[in-house]
């Protein structure tokens, strides 16, 4: 801030918060966003001896500054700096655009969000230029806290090259050397635990032309195409916020027949202006993680779907490698394209997310009724129905169980006696579509030989219902 303190330093109580992310995407391959946040927490200062409360304080004429120094290419002391108002916008870049025979271009910072006062962000307030301090440039590195201050808050009578002019649309360093740039925004006052912060972005784009001709500040403007559009991508993916990482994978529900396994899941509900769904993916793998034991992928893809709003998909696997009694592993990648503002800019360039193989996606192919008879009729059933005495696939005579299948992702199971008492109440939460019964009541005991009926609710309220025979 800009308060002076002569005796012994103050602890000012600052909290101090960074927080820097990227997306996984090719469309953002060249940039990086970092956020930095600051809370007054002055009233929690306490000091040890003896043990005196001295906060809190407000925090008068206060700046948020960035010092960039990107020193571009092996040879640092032939850049410039340079900055661009209508994006925010400052770069730096080589003399002559190459180093070591071969093409450099911009490294840029591009301002995004800035503290706010009364409602209003106050936006960039300063940018300037600094040198190297071991060489004899206008305006040397500052080494001392309060040369800083006066550089970054534009003090009158302070050198400054070049003196900010809001009213330019680009202005660059009078010199060229180790340039670093100063961007700075305020002043602004933060009361007791208040709280300001300032995002920005770093980017990286080549010049326009492979060997850019340079003699004046109009050749260095006519090559900043390439950085332009990418500060503008910028500018659109930090808009779109988690919603850049792109659409979730669907859920899928899995159901086993003889020797094949039937695959569905519903298109997903993506709303975006700049990313939508172009396509899905369905793999399958015997590892539980789609690796080998070396770590290598071991998955193959089964076939590629085409987006179409609210459509369920379905896909039986029936390849001879399905074999009943070993369980199989399914995973379901989204792929998607930019469009609206991001594709004008970048190009409706496709991105897949990465296969999952889990537990929670697998399924053990087998011989039952389902399988034999009515492979295609893919309603909620009790599999075997009837029950007699114990299934093919009960762990122990005494660890009877049914399935049932084609479930909703997340749904209640309720169960009832043919004369209406409620008998046991399940939870399907795991996605797979199949859900375990152990034929047991609410209080632990075995089922006796009867009809029972059940009743499957999902999570819009939807139910449907069937029922079982049970024969001991």
């Amino acid at each position: 801030t800009s308060e002076t303190f002569e005796a012994t330093p103050l602890k000012l109580g600052i909290q101090y918060i960074y927080h820097s992310w990227a997306f996984k995407r090719d469309a953002a391959k060249d940039f990086v966003f970092l956020e930095r946040k600051v809370i007054n927490r002055s009233a929690y200062i306490v000091d040890e001896s003896p043990p005196i409360q001295t906060g809190p304080f407000t925090w008068k004429n206060c700046f948020f500054a960035q010092r960039i120094d990107p020193d571009v290419g092996q040879n640092c002391y032939d850049d410039r700096s340079g900055f661009m108002k209508s994006k925010n916008l400052g770069f730096t870049f080589d003399r002559d655009f190459t180093d070591a025979g071969k093409p450099i271009g911009f490294m840029g910072v591009r301002l995004l969000k800035t503290p706010v006062v009364n409602g209003q962000e106050l936006g960039l307030t300063n940018w300037t230029s600094i040198q190297n301090p071991s060489s004899n440039y206008i305006v040397p590195d500052p080494t001392e806290d309060n040369t800083e201050y006066r550089i970054i808050s534009a003090a009158p009578g302070q050198v400054l090259d070049p003196v900010y002019d809001p009213t330019k649309e680009f202005q660059f360093s009078g010199v060229t050397g180790d340039t670093r740039q100063i961007i700075a925004s305020g002043p602004f006052d933060m009361q007791p635990d208040e709280e300001q912060s300032m995002t920005m972005a770093f980017l990286f784009a080549y010049a326009k032309d492979a060997d850019p001709a340079y003699e004046t500040d109009e050749d260095i403007i006519a090559q900043l195409g390439p950085l332009v559009k990418v500060a503008d991508a910028v500018k659109l993916f930090y808009e779109l916020g988690e919603m850049a990482k792109g659409a979730p994978a669907p859920g899928i529900t899995l159901i086993p027949g003889d020797n094949q396994v039937t695959i569905q899941w519903d298109a997903v509900d993506f709303s975006n202006p700049n990313i939508e769904i172009a396509e899905y993916k369905l793999y399958r793998s015997f590892n539980a993680a789609g690796q080998d034991p070396q770590g290598n992928p071991d998955y193959q893809l089964l076939g590629t779907f085409e987006q179409q709003a609210n459509k369920t998909y379905s896909y039986v696997d029936d390849d001879q490698a399905l074999v009943n009694g070993w369980k199989v592993y399914y995973a379901i990648t989204v792929v998607d394209q930019l469009s609206g503002e991001l594709a004008e800019i970048l190009g409706a360039g496709k991105q897949e997310s990465e296969p999952t193989f889990s537990l929670a996606n697998s399924v053990t192919p087998r011989t039952d009724a389902l399988a034999l008879n009515q492979r295609d009729v893919l309603k909620i059933r009790v599999v075997p129905n009837p029950f007699y005495a114990h299934a093919s696939w009960d762990i122990s005579p005494t660890e009877k169980h049914v399935q049932f299948i084609n479930l909703p992702g997340t749904c209640t199971i309720r169960i009832f006696t043919i004369s209406g008492n409620l008998v046991n109440v399940l939870q399907h939460t795991n996605g797979t579509g199949t859900e375990n019964y152990n034929l047991r009541n609410r209080f632990g005991e075995p089922l006796a030989s009867g009809i029972y009926y059940y009743v499957v609710t999902d999570r819009s309220g939807d139910k449907e219902t069937g029922r079982f025979v049970v024969v001991q």
